[in-house]
């Protein structure tokens, strides 16, 4: 059993079989911080100096007033500022080497705008860095017959029969990762199964796992490495500590528990997007209002928002796939779009639409959210966990609850007419490309060090 991590004065200490659960991961998970203390109860992790009104604590009698609580004497129950108790608990230093030499896989599973945006502007600043980079990618020769050269860039790698070169060589580029490097970054799962095995028999580089689709593939993680008969969550099994996870969802940090992914070996960070690539927003001259995307929209309710509504003064461009009946006045369907033009859409928004179904083990439009930010454009979006991990609430984009229509209604109300408001958030989404941008993921992968995650208010 790991020693646990001190709470404050008076709060809150879990630990687990792998050692302590990293106080900064669990500052983000305040709303759901007494379903985290319920999980660690249900598995048996200890958990030390509980507020008794959490799940495991003792309860509180009549009249009682709880004093083990970060909220204080009068709490009469859990509350948010159990966050602020845990503010100075930061894991120390790890001491890695700092890497010079880096392989970059780019397979062909990587979504689109990973590969178009992510992928390459990676490897552009990490040479910036002065790191000796190799880009092992099956979007480029000698793997891709067909690859028109140079950058892997929206157009190059949404080629059609680009796409279907590289998925005819992605099992040759994945068996053939070189493993000579300080640190290996592939993005997702599914490709980290593969490649890790030979990653971790010899030499002594880190793994780098861009988990930007919430735990995709992991299923095929667990099968190779997570011993027959042992629960996931109940830890121990982790390969090695050169595996490292690079997540943009730390909202849904119970999932990475009940993976039994070690809290210690997650970065948290968000989404990167190169700003450069989404350069020259003007939000308050644009002339639309943008929508779109596909996982998990939920279309219905912002269609009916503008019904309700009324017609807006700037038209809507949905930009997504499948039929949507019949629209209102100022609403336009533009189907499925090459990536340039749904890029492009988004850099001349006024403001950027995502709204989604809930769903807990499942997010949905962080790219999208990601691409807007990047271009400083402001989203207004379902408040799920991804979005407030992503989104400020008032500073760089506007969060309603899911289930909100009149919320929604007037949320788009006020940013389709109030251009103070609307200029208020467009320079708070101009400051967000900033944290969004590639410096932060490239010293993570250099350095072995994520930079803080403001928490969201």
């Amino acid at each position: 059993m790991g020693a646990c991590l001190p709470g404050a004065e008076r709060g809150v200490r879990l630990c687990g079989p792998e050692g302590p659960a990293p106080v900064a991961t669990m500052q983000r998970v305040v709303p759901r911080l007494e379903e985290l203390a319920g999980l660690f109860e249900a598995v048996g992790w200890p958990i030390e100096d509980l507020p008794r009104c959490f799940p495991g604590g003792r309860g509180l009698g009549a009249g009682e007033r709880c004093v083990s609580c970060p909220g204080g004497a009068a709490c009469g129950g859990l509350d948010p500022r159990v966050a602020a108790a845990w503010s100075g608990d930061l894991p120390p230093p790890r001491g890695l080497t700092p890497a010079r030499r880096v392989v970059v896989v780019a397979p062909w599973g990587a979504d689109r705008i990973l590969r178009a945006f992510t992928l390459q502007a990676l490897v552009d600043t990490l040479r910036a860095a002065g790191a000796d980079v190799r880009l092992h990618s099956a979007w480029h020769a000698p793997f891709n017959t067909l690859a028109p050269g140079g950058p892997m860039t929206a157009l190059a790698v949404t080629s059609r029969p680009v796409e279907e070169a590289a998925k005819a060589c992605s099992a040759a580029v994945l068996a053939s990762v070189p493993t000579d490097a300080d640190v290996i970054v592939v993005p997702g799962w599914s490709a980290a199964s593969v490649i890790a095995p030979a990653v971790l028999a010899g030499g002594s580089a880190r793994l780098v796992v861009l988990d930007l689709h919430l735990l995709d593939g992991y299923e095929k993680w667990k099968a190779a490495y997570l011993p027959a008969g042992v629960r996931s969550m109940a830890g121990g099994w982790w390969p090695s500590d050169r595996v490292r996870v690079l997540s943009c969802f730390p909202g849904y940090s119970m999932l990475y528990a009940l993976g039994g992914v070690p809290f210690r070996q997650i970065d948290w960070s968000p989404y990167p997007v190169p700003s450069a690539s989404m350069a020259g927003a003007d939000p308050l001259r644009a002339e639309h209002i943008f929508a779109g995307g596909a996982h998990l929209r939920d279309l219905g309710v912002l269609l009916d928002a503008v019904r309700a509504r009324g017609r807006l003064r700037h038209r809507l461009e949905l930009i997504s796939p499948g039929q949507h009946g019949p629209l209102p006045e100022g609403v336009v369907a533009q189907g499925v779009r090459p990536l340039t033009e749904f890029a492009l859409a988004i850099v001349r928004s006024r403001f950027v639409v995502v709204t989604v179904h809930y769903v807990p083990e499942r997010a949905a439009g962080i790219s999208v959210v990601a691409l807007a930010l990047a271009a400083g454009v402001p989203v207004l979006a379902t408040a799920t966990p991804a979005m407030r991990d992503h989104i400020r609430h008032g500073v760089d984009g506007w969060l309603v609850p899911e289930g909100d229509d009149a919320g929604l209604e007037q949320a788009l109300r006020r940013l389709d007419e109030d251009d103070a408001l609307l200029g208020r958030l467009a320079a708070g989404a101009a400051e967000a490309a900033a944290r969004l941008d590639m410096g932060a993921l490239s010293r993570m992968v250099l350095e072995g060090e994520a930079e803080p995650w403001p928490v969201r208010p």
